[in-house]
């Protein structure tokens, strides 16, 4: 992409959100630039060498800020750049000190690469989740709205709530119930909830429940309040 053509695409996204929403959507477009290079690494590497079996590997480090870390695999230890997304896709949504995954490996003409995450083995010691984050950026865009509860999983301690405003279906962690003294959330309850935008869609930072179905109208002017 020439630089030309660059700054046509930066101005159309300022004319779109302006201000704040500028800087927000900057910042989806680097997670989307550095989620579309390691899709590349991996298709390069996969030109050279095939990818492994699932592997047996441990969790060498894993940074949530950046989203990135490095697995280990048992079989054949080496470094292997694990990406968020790769987890993500795998509905992992915390790691622990010393987690264990299963997942397939390429060695590439810069190293090892974690292709395909099949499953999450051992959570680890002194688990903390990957995608949710409680501190708030100060020019981070925060949208209030309705939603209606898709599925939760206690056991996996995540869930999806569907958004009044049409749009992908919003990540929500048990942390967010541990706040509200909740155990579990129940498909088709009502929330309002305040929502943020991270790599691969939104996140719930907080919500409250409506007990009945006319009262998301007056919460709503609570919350707004």
């Amino acid at each position: 992409m020439t630089k030309a053509s660059q700054k046509l695409k930066y101005s159309i996204y300022y004319r779109l959100y302006g201000g704040t929403y500028m800087f927000h959507a900057m910042q989806i477009l680097m997670g989307i630039k550095k989620m579309n290079e390691y899709n590349k690494r991996i298709e390069e590497a996969l030109e050279h060498e095939p990818e492994s079996k699932p592997l047996r590997s441990q969790i060498k480090w894993f940074n949530t800020s950046k989203g990135f870390g490095f697995a280990v695999p048992e079989e054949d230890p080496c470094d292997a750049f694990l990406h968020i997304t790769t987890l993500q896709d795998a509905y992992i949504a915390e790691l622990g000190e010393g987690a264990i995954i299963s997942c397939s490996i390429v060695k590439g003409p810069k190293g090892a690469l974690v292709t395909k995450v099949q499953k999450l083995i051992e959570v680890g010691i002194d688990p903390k989740p990957i995608t949710f984050r409680v501190e708030i950026d100060e020019d981070e865009v925060i949208e209030t709205m309705e939603g209606t509860v898709k599925w939760y999983k206690p056991d996996k301690g995540f869930g999806f709530v569907i958004p009044q405003d049409g749009q992908k279906d919003v990540f929500v962690h048990k942390s967010c119930l541990e706040r509200n003294d909740i155990e579990l959330l129940i498909p088709g309850q009502r929330m309002i909830m305040k929502v943020r935008s991270v790599a691969k869609g939104r996140e719930i930072l907080e919500f409250s429940l409506c007990e009945h179905q006319g009262e998301s109208d007056n919460t709503k002017s609570n919350t707004d309040a």
